[in-house]
Order: C-alpha cells, then structure tokens, then sequence
C-alpha cells in the first residue's frame, strides 16, 4: 500500500463507506462512532503531512518471476532491467548489478585491467563477448554480452539468494 491508497482507505472509512466495496458501513459500526472517525481524520492529517514515500524502508529485493527475463544475449544494464521489469513491485526495493557483476569478477568471468572491465579466458569460454556499437554521433564503443546461459544462471543464483 502507498501513501495515496492509505489516505484513500482512510478518507472512506471516515465518511462511512467501504473502501473494498464502496458500500455504506452500517450505523453500529465502530466506523460511525465521532470519536473513532475523528481519529481516523486525525491519522490521515498525519499521513498526508508527514510521511514522505521516498524515505519508506523497502523490503529487499525477492526474484518473484524469472520466465521470459531472458530471451536473448545481453548487456548487464538491459539484464538488470528486464529483472525488474518482470519483478516490479513499489514495496520492495530494485535489483542492482553490483552483486551480479562481483560475483562475475570473483568467479573469474571479468577482471579489471587499467580500471576497465576485461572478458577473462574463463568469460570467453562462458560465451561473454564484447558488441562494438556506435553513438548516434558515430562515436565507437564496447559493450559485454552475456549469453543466454550464463545469465540464466545467474537468475537461478539470485532465486536462490547466493547472488543478491
């Protein structure tokens, strides 16, 4: 639930309705007594004034859905996107490629050299390769694919949390 649902909720339930169903709440209901309602006005005063969703604590991030994430070789940016895109959810917080691209560098698929980021021989026999591709000012630059495999494999280590 987010900030704008929680004041909807509460703003029905103050004047008497259902926020499910829309339907009339009876008249014995705890929901019609004046003191109750004017609690209830008073949180959401509270709510709209002071909570601010940006700084909501997310929960951690759970791969939910991992089916079609991968359709075909990818850039990290992309695969992480796709992560997302298939798992979006505003109470839990996004997928990174930091712990995607350390276990790449610590299971020996990518190494620095010179600050830059290298296929290994491990990463070439893997399937990683590097796509040449141009700015639409036709400025050259690389990018690392992965393949298929690979990162659905790496799906299954985030599933299974040994990636996070």
């Amino acid at each position: 639930m987010n900030k704008k649902e929680a004041i909807y909720f509460l703003d029905c339930l103050a004047k008497g309705f259902n926020p499910m169903s829309g339907e009339e709440i009876e008249d014995n209901s705890i929901f019609n007594d004046v003191q109750f309602v004017r609690k209830l006005y008073a949180i959401k005063d509270f709510i709209s004034e002071n909570i601010d969703e940006k700084k909501i604590k997310r929960k951690p991030f759970v791969l939910k859905n991992k089916i079609g994430v991968v359709n075909s070789p990818m850039n990290m940016t992309n695969f992480i996107n796709r992560i997302n895109e298939f798992n979006a959810d505003d109470h839990m917080k996004k997928m990174s490629n930091n712990g995607v691209m350390n276990w790449l560098i610590e299971n020996g698929y990518i190494v620095y050299v010179n600050g830059q980021k290298q296929i290994s021989q491990k990463g070439e026999e893997a399937g990683i390769f590097i796509e040449h591709k141009l700015t639409i000012y036709g400025k050259e630059y690389n990018v690392i694919t992965y393949p298929e495999n690979l990162l659905n494999h790496i799906l299954d280590l985030i599933e299974v949390k040994k990636i996070v």
